[in-house]
């Protein structure tokens, strides 16, 4: 809560389990409004791992999940 100021920006966590080796990765259009585009890109192996990706965005952008 201290890094993040609620009034010009909002948080977006992104928790599951999957492979070790999933990976998370995002992209963020030039456009007006600006777009974050997030696409997940899943592991080869087969352990079990939990994860967690925290993002502060600053209010206004929009963004879509693939």
């Amino acid at each position: 809560a201290q890094a993040v100021n609620f009034d010009k920006q909002f948080v977006l966590v992104f928790a599951w389990r999957g492979s070790g080796g999933d990976r998370l990765s995002y992209t963020l259009g030039e456009s007006f409004p600006e777009q974050a585009t997030f696409s997940l890109e899943p592991g080869r192996t087969r352990d079990l791992r939990e994860h967690v990706k925290v993002f502060a965005l600053r209010n206004g952008v929009g963004w879509t999940v693939k």
